[in-house]
């Protein structure tokens, strides 16, 4: 079966023979024991030494006779069916309900399927909107099928502890579990594949306060934790990744940022051109030449990676990417009409228009179709500033006088008069501000991070009047590729400790470098 389709990444033993150490030392009633999505059966082999009774729901009739040719004891139970449907039909309740989901998108879930993940939402009285992968649907299935003190462990996806769409879901669970361990590993657990998992533990003990908890170790067999912080006060935690940090830490994130202005209370932001297709409608210094369309251009940043380390963007940066065959120049059509246009360009116009995407041909792809003509790309408004809404190291915000445009890879910001461009961007690299990127985006595997556009409006920013002469430091700073914790301590002075004495400032630090450690999957920083 299709893995993309089957949702089929087996769990690695050493995370079966975490998990169950894990279940042990918590001191878990195995009597009854399900997998819900038994696989090559790695779990049951493991959890069969110690529970009274297993039940395994396989949907796969390749892995069933799999199965079947272990010859399990007769405690073992193994069911070939949908785990929708069974969770549906059974009425037995189990102490223990573990395994590895799958992880389908939406769009490549059947639609009896689908139907059903649709019904289990509204069931529940949460949004359909939150089941935009079926692994979503298996853990609120299970939970029906819990005994009424017993635990759930999954592994599950980096992403449901922090995106947007699960956040309902992770509402619902703190409503339901008193107890919440979230645990990951430094080392990868799926190395083959993009995305980043973890182990999700969830529990009712009796007489205990609520809390989530949250352990690293480094690596899938270590035996003990090299790392674990408890949140008991800020509860509900809007996004689980951030229970890395302390209730002590995150009330000093909130009491310090509540002393500031939010970038959406002093600056109007927007994300910038929705081309609909970078590579044709974005041209580089060779292309504008052949097509002789010099006259209907616009210099644009289409890649953030275009841009790295640069206080300011200006025309010298653009004509530097020009010059190197870098696509810089975006087609400016929408106010001209078609017979002006120079016969070399409307023969590519006209090539580029049966080009083929998903089978679609691009003028009768969904923003296109919608265009008239389908090439008039929408031109935004630039800003006098730009925020770059993805980073790897360190989130970016240059200044750009020349006001030159941006795809969406950006947010263009509009200044009023009394705000100044270069005290801006300055006052922006503080470990204040900073701290806040990390604790209110989500991060991808391979630690890059993003902002929405919500998200860049909430931070709060200490912004003071610079001197030119320290704007100038910074500008060789950022150029000249300086370490982060060189350029935060730098602003940092003529920022944050205008109003924090040196211990808090340092306490802010601390924060944000632990919040970097957790998105670059490093060791925290020591207290």
């Amino acid at each position: 079966m299709n893995k993309k389709l089957s949702g089929t990444y087996f769990t690695p033993i050493k995370i079966v023979n975490f998990a169950y150490n894990y279940l042990r030392q918590q001191n878990k009633d195995f009597s009854t024991v399900l997998e819900p999505c038994i696989g090559d059966g790695r779990f049951v082999d493991q959890l069969n030494r110690s529970a009274r009774r297993v039940v395994g729901v396989e949907i796969d009739s390749a892995k069933i006779a799999e199965l079947k040719n272990k010859n399990y004891e007769e405690s073992v139970h193994i069911i070939h069916q949908d785990f929708l449907i069974y969770s549906k039909m059974c009425n037995e309740r189990f102490s223990l309900i573990i395994g590895n989901p799958p992880y389908i998108n939406k769009k490549n879930i059947r639609n009896e399927q689908l139907e059903l993940c649709r019904t289990i939402c509204k069931e529940l009285l949460l949004p359909e909107s939150i089941m935009k992968n079926m692994w979503v649907a298996f853990v609120l299935s299970s939970i029906n099928l819990l005994e009424e003190n017993g635990t759930l462990l999954f592994v599950l996806p980096t992403e449901f502890l922090q995106v947007q769409y699960a956040e309902k879901l992770r509402n619902y669970l703190e409503e339901k579990f008193n107890t919440i361990h979230i645990i990951t590993f430094e080392e990868k657990m799926f190395p083959d594949i993009e995305q980043d998992a973890c182990l999700v533990y969830l529990t009712n003990e009796r007489d205990a306060p609520s809390f989530i908890s949250y352990l690293t170790y480094y690596k899938l067999d270590s035996q003990t934790y090299n790392y674990k912080s408890k949140i008991e006060r800020n509860k509900p935690l809007k996004k689980w990744s951030n229970a890395i940090l302390t209730d002590d830490e995150i009330d000093i994130l909130s009491i310090a940022s509540s002393k500031y202005a939010k970038m959406g209370e002093i600056v109007e932001s927007a994300p910038g051109i929705v081309t609909a297709s970078n590579e044709y409608f974005i041209l580089t210094k060779e292309e504008v030449s052949k097509y002789d369309c010099r006259d209907f251009v616009l210099p644009i940043i289409s890649k953030s990676s275009m841009i790295k380390n640069k206080f300011e963007i200006n025309g010298y940066a653009v004509n530097e990417l020009a010059n190197n065959a870098k696509k810089t120049y975006l087609l400016n059509l929408a106010n001209t009409e078609k017979n002006n246009l120079p016969e070399s360009l409307l023969d590519y116009l006209e090539k580029v228009a049966v080009i083929k995407r998903s089978n679609i041909e691009i003028q009768h792809s969904f923003k296109c179709s919608r265009r008239k003509p389908w090439y008039a790309v929408p031109i935004v408004r630039s800003g006098g500033v730009v925020f770059f809404k993805r980073y790897d190291v360190i989130p970016r915000l240059s200044i750009n006088p020349a006001h030159i445009h941006t795809t969406d890879i950006a947010y263009n910001l509009r200044l009023p008069k009394h705000i100044s461009p270069e005290s801006l961007v300055f006052s922006f690299y503080n470990s204040l501000t900073l701290a806040q990127c990390e604790f209110a985006g989500r991060f991808y595997a391979g630690g890059v991070s993003e902002l929405t556009p919500s998200e860049f409006k909430s931070l709060a920013i200490p912004y003071t009047e610079i001197d030119h002469n320290d704007t100038c430091e910074l500008r060789k700073m950022l150029n000249n590729n300086a370490r982060l914790d060189v350029i935060t301590s730098f602003v940092n002075k003529r920022t944050l400790a205008n109003d924090f004495e040196e211990h808090e400032v340092q306490q802010i630090e601390r924060i944000h470098k632990k919040l970097i450690a957790r998105r670059k999957r490093t060791p925290p920083p020591a207290p």
